[in-house]
């Protein structure tokens, strides 16, 4: 298992992202839990907008710091 830390960040990263869409995006709904009212779609378009900005983000950090 020569990419082991790879596959262990990959699953890591993908988990990590979830838990953070979780956290921005419940303290702004007040009617409950976001994931219980929110259908498949408009969780999709949210985690897409999410991982877009977040790479976005990254990218802007790396450019200015190197």
């Amino acid at each position: 298992m020569p990419d082991l830390t790879g596959r262990v960040a990959a699953v890591l990263g993908g988990n990590i992202l979830d838990v953070l869409t979780l956290v921005a995006g419940d303290p702004a709904y007040r009617h409950g839990a976001a994931c219980h009212t929110a259908g498949s779609q408009e969780l999709l378009a949210t985690t897409g907008l999410f991982m877009i900005a977040t790479l976005l983000g990254g990218l802007l950090i790396r450019q200015t710091c190197g």
